[in-house]
């Protein structure tokens, strides 16, 4: 049955990250299909095959214009999905980075909490229950944030006939990678004024000085989960665990990615490369300070470290 499977939303504008979907996807082929967007004046030809090659029956490419950063195209590609699937993934290849020294590869935190391997049927049977509408990764969920945006917030809520006063946690996934109920969007399709404000905003777009479209439009999209009475959920579900008696908690939640970086999900400005892992012991080489120095941890239980502290007069 079609309705079993789950939508994966993807706005590919950077193409060079194709291969990198493609292996998180890959687990999952029985279990997704695959709506996929792409930039019309870009070249394609590659990731067209690599994604048919692989994906060939459980998969539907779009073209669109490259307006409207990933807003656009997952409005559209969600119009062409949400009858059919009760769940969609909404993903797209960023690559700038983020963090106090643009340090952080977010992109890999936002998909790897929800998708990479385990996560992804954690995600899904989360959003089988009656009261979660989105889940998306736990450290990036953000908390009445509109920053410049109110206004146009206020405009598009108006047009799309959003009772913006029922709104009072206002809670979203910054980044704008998540997995949601289809249903609770509804209200924010088939509105072709929404679209055109959208289309306008073409290329990269900031928000510092002035409100935009499009970062108005990554807030109501979280909204739409306590506009439907519903909640937004962290994750990843499992994370290892380091004791550190200088805090008041005494542990930080440190989460491994896919791609061999990992950060500690109580501040993801706490961000590393992790050099070499056992049984025993994990190496990481953190970001955030000086390079070069590296910290060792060892394991007292499986899912539990301590710091073995090596090289390095900074601690965790």
């Amino acid at each position: 049955m079609i309705r079993n499977k789950i939508a994966i939303i993807i706005w590919l504008y950077n193409t060079e990250l194709a291969e990198e979907f493609i292996e998180l996807l890959l687990p999952h082929k029985k279990k997704i299909h695959i709506f996929l967007g792409l930039c019309k004046d870009k070249d394609n030809n590659s990731v067209v095959q690599k994604f048919t090659y692989y994906f060939k029956d459980t998969l539907d490419i779009e073209f669109f214009d490259n307006g409207g950063t990933d807003v656009l195209p997952t409005l559209r590609l969600l119009e062409k999905c949400q009858n059919n699937y009760s769940i969609f993934f909404k993903l797209h290849s960023k690559i700038n980075a983020w963090g106090f020294k643009k340090h952080v590869d977010w992109k890999a935190i936002l998909i790897n909490d929800i998708l990479y391997g385990d996560n992804f049927d954690y995600t899904v049977r989360q959003l089988s229950r009656k009261n979660i509408g989105i889940v998306g990764s736990k450290s990036f969920i953000m908390r009445d944030n509109e920053y410049t945006n109110q206004d146009k917030i206020l405009e598009l809520c108006n047009l799309l006939d959003v009772d913006y006063t029922k709104l009072r946690i206002k809670s979203f996934i910054g980044g704008n990678i998540f997995a949601a109920k289809t249903s609770i969007f509804k209200p924010l399709l088939y509105n072709t004024k929404y679209k055109d404000l959208l289309s306008k905003e073409i290329g990269a777009i900031k928000d510092d000085l002035k409100s935009t479209y499009v970062h108005s439009s990554e807030r109501i999209f979280g909204y739409m989960a306590e506009y439907h009475n519903q909640n937004i959920l962290g994750a990843p579900r499992h994370c290892k665990i380091i004791l550190n008696p200088k805090i008041k908690t005494h542990r930080l939640h440190l989460v491994e990615l896919y791609n061999k970086y990992c950060y500690i999900q109580e501040n993801p400005n706490i961000f590393g490369r992790i050099v070499d892992t056992s049984q025993k012991d994990i190496s990481i080489l953190w970001q955030h300070i000086e390079k070069d120095k590296l910290q060792k941890y060892r394991a007292i239980e499986s899912n539990i470290l301590v710091n073995h502290g090596i090289n390095t007069s900074t601690t965790l």
